[in-house]
């Protein structure tokens, strides 16, 4: 199929930050590279299909920035003319060649226009390099032996090109192909004009303009061998492969035979003019590189002849995606560039060298070098080092690309949907995946063509669709293909799994790519939102190690404090892509290892990476400073402020370690107990440390402190655009601001999951002040406080709960409140688009309201608070639905009709019928059955429930805890079974126990469904114990609630 184009050009567009092919309006805009150069606002026409066969459509979008016409994969080889101008043999004083001369540069040396760079490397600025003004025309179909005649239906289009050479080399040599392939030395553009829209190329007006200046000027009429005759000859016993570009030559006034001579400096601006072509600009670099060698040649002093590491040399624009996710051309170069020319960003970490105490300048610098020595002195052969380079899983841009559409049918093959349901699906992802960001999106497409493993593609794609499953029944504007039935998240999440360990088994020895390690963090971090269960927890283990396996903790051990410039965004790119992968795993793990009151399996004292950029410096390839997750609380904020870096996910990450800071001093083995006090002090004291002096509880309290301070100070250094003021989120999908590329959803995202994170943060801290200080005191026993005594047990006194105006307290309950305020300032569906893992954070939330409810003064009104704790609870309810966690909070709180109290009946009371015992448990206030296996009374409508998890669980016996009804009073035992619920989420492995004197039957609280009508009567009884005839705000509350929420609440 014919292409109907006239004015093609390749761009990226403002409205969705992708690459397009567009039919620009030659008559509005004749020059469209000048025109876009001068601030013009121009639109195209979006053009469907490739180069060769693209159709104009009606969609218009508005041009950022101007790219080469082609890819780079699009292009087998440039072929080049030399002296084929009269003029210019006239000037060069050499004779009229009867044949084409020809000499090649490879496709590497392809370019765009501006903002991509003329480079020239170290080695060529010796005052030679050179300009070569020249029209280009692509080949439209492969042909041999073409004759002249019909030599012109090959011709695809014209454009501008020039032939940048380096004269010093080109002088040594005959072959003239060295000094004119430099990478960069063909720049293209800026349109590719239809020979329909030509009326005749070969009377062209060609100017080359160096700043300002013009330098040649000649016309394409001057040319010895015509646009046909070149074809003809040159495909004499000669394949011409589509997409080859044939330059015709250049006319006179060349740098190199002008007097004086001209050659192109650093930061001259250079243009090629084409009469009803348009100018192609370009700005002049110089690369002030050496002669690549090794980390380890550079600090042994040893210089090779040839070094065997591999050295990535500056990229041009060569590549890009296609605005289709799974098209099997797209490669992907996004780069408008990164900060003024030549700039030092060798700032991109905050921390100083004199700080790295492990790789300091002084052990990099030493000739005996030891810190390579003591990688090699290891118990194992291949130790672990910074400068390992792991692998990536992708082929390079240089080498050859196969084509991989197979691979994607194949993969769609596997999945089990078509290429346009799939296709969807990605689209789906990247809409609603705001928690993480781990793939590049601009060049997504070249990510998944250079992948060449069927396995690891359908990997990487079988992940992504078990996330996105989840938000299909939602998008209505995309709707399957004919025959595709997108299945439950489950099928595609299991599917991922399978795929993700054959993959891995397939690696063997070897460490697997990084597509094959983003489909695992993907796939975990699916299942973690389903709660934190063996095969979750499991996952995130391999994560972790995989993680290691690739170094990604080392990332910037030693590569951030080198100076980086412009043309090395490509490598900061992909180093990006590591960084995002590690924190993608440390904030897993710190959600995981919360929840579940363990250590976390990253040792955050072995981190050697930047904290995640912008997203909108990643997408337009621009390096930007950040900083490392330094270990000081104090010092975590400060210098992430310092770096300039306004990434929400940066910020959220470090009040996220704050959180899991003041969670690990909180919990309940936080803070060693009383009876640990005095071998820990003589501990200390032989170690010389201070901290024998004060007790574990002070000392516990002033880190506390630390931290609240340090969580305020975060607050106050937050940049300007996540802070939350109390205005309305929205989430709409438009754009935040102008210039920027992330839209309100994301924006809107990063504020609310920075203000609930800190919340959550200030909930760990100060229920220490509440529940643990009194819970480690002397006087309470330890964590369970749990006294022989009911006097006891109904009187001890909670200085925190008793003094309401005390201020830990306040900021407790505030806390809680804050959690409400930006769940009802927030649009209905905000769920869709915050972070997963937050959740039970509203979960705890409403827990405090509950909890406030039974320790507020008597002059307030209950509804309120009860108000509270609907919306809080509503909204994990709909979270759970949403993420399918399981709903424990649901499954333990019912609000019965006719009295409107969400008060669990007095435990001696529930289910038991009249002259039997019933004996209670904390958190298992659930009734016991009758010897034959029934309930009576009130759980006769769940004895099937029951019955059935009695099948599937094993009995399990459980010594009883001795706190009955009338051990712990009335009132106790009330409070007690109101805040039961609690327990659950923190510890979801625990069981339910029913229990009687002849039988036991375990429940797993997954087999726990939520209370509906049908089961309200297990409230009835409340009616015996009104809470307004307990004198709440008076009466101390019992120890075990204190350890409950000192010990578990969850994350």
């Amino acid at each position: 199929m014919s292409p109907n184009w006239t004015h093609l050009v390749r761009f990226l567009a403002e409205e969705d930050g992708q690459i397009h092919l567009g039919q620009v309006d030659a008559k509005k805009w004749p020059d469209v590279g000048l025109a876009l150069h001068e601030g013009s606002k121009i639109t195209a026409k979006l053009v469907e299909g490739s180069v060769f066969d693209g159709v104009v459509t009606d969609k218009t979008m508005t041009i950022t920035q101007l790219l080469a016409p082609l890819r780079i994969d699009e292009v087998p080889i440039i072929r080049c003319l030399g002296l084929n101008y009269r003029d210019h043999a006239k000037e060069a004083n050499m004779p009229i060649p009867d044949v084409p001369v020809l000499f090649i540069k490879p496709r590497t040396a392809l370019n765009g226009p501006a903002p991509a760079k003329i480079n020239i490397p170290k080695f060529a600025q010796d005052g030679s390099s050179d300009y070569e003004a020249e029209l280009s025309f692509v080949i439209s179909k492969t042909g041999r032996d073409i004759p002249k005649e019909k030599a012109l239906e090959y011709v695809l289009g014209y454009t501008c090109s020039n032939d940048v050479s380096a004269r010093t080399q080109q002088f040594k040599n005959s072959q003239w192909c060295f000094s004119k392939g430099l990478d960069g030395s063909c720049p293209i553009g800026p349109v590719l004009v239809a020979p329909s829209a030509l009326k005749d190329p070969h009377k062209l007006r060609i100017r080359a303009i160096l700043n300002g200046k013009t330098v040649q000027d000649s016309n394409t009429s001057e040319m010895i061998f015509d646009i046909a005759e070149t074809i003809s000859f040159l495909s004499q016993g000669t394949t011409l492969e589509r997409g080859t570009i044939i330059m015709t030559g250049t006319g006179p006034g060349i740098g190199a035979m002008r007097n004086p001579k001209i050659a192109l400096q650093a930061q001259d601006d250079m243009r090629v003019e084409i009469e009803q072509i348009g100018t192609l600009i370009n700005t002049v670099y110089f690369d002030d590189r050496e002669f690549p060698r090794c980390r380890v040649c550079e600090q042994t002093a040893q210089r090779q002849k040839k070094c065997y590491r591999r050295h990535q040399l500056p990229k041009t624009d060569q590549q890009d995606n296609r605005s289709s996710f799974l098209d099997d051309g797209g490669a992907g170069h996004y780069s408008d560039g990164a900060g003024s020319d030549g700039e030092d960003i060798s700032s991109l970490s905050c921390r100083k060298r004199q700080d790295r105490s492990e790789w300091s300048q002084d052990r990099r610098n030493s000739r005996l070098n030891i810190s390579d020595l003591s990688f090699i002195l290891h118990p194992a052969h291949e130790a672990s080092s910074p400068d390992k380079e792991p692998p990536s899983g992708l082929r390079r841009d240089g080498g050859p690309v196969r084509e991989n559409q197979s691979l994607i049918q194949q993969a769609c093959y596997t999945i089990g949907l078509s290429h346009t349901t799939l296709e969807h699906m990605v689209r789906i992802y990247f809409k609603n995946m705001v928690a993480i960001s781990l793939f590049h999106e601009p060049s997504f497409p070249q990510k998944l063509r250079s992948i060449d493993s069927p396995v690891q593609i359908s990997a990487l794609l079988a992940a992504l669709v078990g996330f996105a499953a989840r938000f299909y029944p939602s998008e209505t504007d995309l709707v399957a293909a004919e025959g595709d039935h997108v299945a439950d998240p489950e099928h595609f999440q299991a599917m991922a799994l399978k795929l993700i360990d054959e993959a891995l088994a397939c690696c063997g020895d070897e460490a697997p790519p990084m597509c094959v390690v983003q489909a695992l963090i993907v796939a975990t971090h699916c299942q973690l939102t389903r709660g934190v269960h063996g095969r979750a927890w499991r996952s995130l283990g391999m994560c972790v190690r995989l993680a290691y396996e690739l170094n990604l903790h080392l990332v910037d051990a030693r590569g951030a404090v080198q100076a980086t410039t412009r043309e090395d965004s490509r490598k900061w790119r992909d180093e990006e892509e590591k960084r995002r992968a590690w924190w993608a795993i440390w904030e897993m793990d710190v959600f995981a290892s919360t929840v579940r009151r363990t250590p976390t399996a990253v040792d955050w004292a072995q981190m050697e990476i930047l904290l995640p950029a912008d997203d909108a410096d990643w997408f337009h390839d621009r390096p930007a400073r950040s900083s490392f997750m330094e270990r000081d609380p104090v010092r975590r904020w400060k210098v992430l402020q310092d770096s300039g870096n306004g990434s929400p996910w940066a910020w959220f990450l470090v009040i996220n370690s704050l959180m899991k800071d003041a969670q690990v001093i909180s919990s309940p083995r936080g803070v060693p107990s009383q009876s640990d006090q005095k071998s820990r002090q003589q501990y200390n004291r032989r170690k010389g440390n201070s901290s024998h002096l004060i007790g574990p509880v002070e000392e516990a309290r002033q880190k506390l402190e630390i931290l609240a301070n340090a969580v305020q100070c975060f607050v106050l250094a937050l940049p300007a655009h996540l802070e939350y003021r109390n205005q309305y989120l929205s989430f709409d999908g438009a754009v935040a601001a102008p210039g920027r590329i992330e839209s309100l959803q994301h924006l809107h995202s990063g504020i609310h999951n920075i203000f609930m994170m800190t919340q959550l943060a200030r909930l760990m801290i100060y229920r220490y002040h509440l529940f643990g200080a009194h819970a480690h005191s002397p006087q309470s026993g330890g964590l369970t406080g749990l006294s022989n005594s009911p006097d006891d047990a109904v009187g001890q006194s909670l200085p925190g709960f008793n003094d309401l105006g005390n201020s830990s307290v306040r900021q407790y309950f505030e806390a809680a409140d804050n959690i409400l305020m930006i769940v009802s300032r927030s649009c209905e569906d905000h769920i869709r688009y915050i972070n997963p893992f937050l959740p039970s954070t509203i979960w705890l939330a409403a827990a405090v309201q509950l909890v406030r409810k039974y320790v507020k003064p008597p002059a307030s009104d209950p509804g309120l608070t009860q108000s509270r704790f609907d919306v809080l609870y509503l909204t994990y309810k709909r979270c759970a639905n949403l993420e399918m966690l399981e709903m424990q909070l649901q499954a333990h709180y019912h609000q019965h009709p006719e009295q409107g109290e969400h008060v669990h009946p007095p435990p001696e009371t529930i289910g038991v019928p009249p002259g039997q015992n019933a004996r209670t448990y904390p958190g298992r206030n659930l009734p016991r059955s009758t010897s034959n296996g029934r309930t009576g009374g009130l759980l006769d409508s769940t004895t099937q429930w029951a019955q059935t998890s009695r099948n599937q669980y094993p009995e399990t016996q459980y010594q009883s805890l001795n706190l009955s009804h009338s051990e712990l009073g009335t009132a106790a035992a009330a409070n007690n079974a109101a805040l039961d619920f609690m327990r659950l989420p923190a510890r979801a492995e625990r069981n339910y126990v029913l229990e009687s004197d002849s039988i036991s039957t375990t429940l797993s609280p997954t087999m726990i469904s939520p209370l509906d009508d049908s089961s309200a009567s297990l409230a009835a009884h409340i009616g015996d114990i009104q809470p307004h005839h307990i004198d709440w705000h008076n009466m101390d509350l019992p120890v075990d609630i204190q350890a409950l929420l000192s010990g578990m609440s969850t994350y």
